[in-house]
């Protein structure tokens, strides 16, 4: 699936593919993304914190979820000032433990939520 990254050790974010482990072929049920092989610094910080956002722009609602590693000693994301790498991926509209495809406007919406 598509998400959008902000790497510490770089100063723009970037689209990246990332995959996901399902138990079932159902896609209404969970979809778990494997986002632990693309951050940096595994060695270092081998915890990944997750966080629901939910953004409100008029009537509609867009949810997003974060994925980040956090550590003193990781590097300062001068994007995001924290000691750290970021993920964000779009949520499913049905099942909001599970993660979808992001689509073009869902990187607009990812900085955004950055920047806020």
């Amino acid at each position: 699936l598509q998400a959008r990254i902000y790497l510490a050790t770089k100063a723009t974010p970037s689209s990246v593919k990332i995959h996901t482990r399902s138990l079932t072929t159902n896609p209404q049920l969970d979809r778990s993304p494997s986002v632990e092989s693309i951050l940096e610094y595994s060695q270092l910080q081998p915890y990944v914190h997750d966080v629901l956002i939910t953004v409100r722009h008029g009537s509609t609602r867009s949810h997003c979820r974060a994925f980040l590693k956090r550590h003193k000693h990781l590097p300062t994301n001068t994007t995001l000032g924290i000691q750290g790498d970021l993920v964000i991926m779009r949520v499913a509209s049905k099942n909001r433990q599970s993660v979808v495809n992001m689509r073009l406007s869902d990187s607009k919406l990812a900085d955004f939520v950055v920047k806020k």
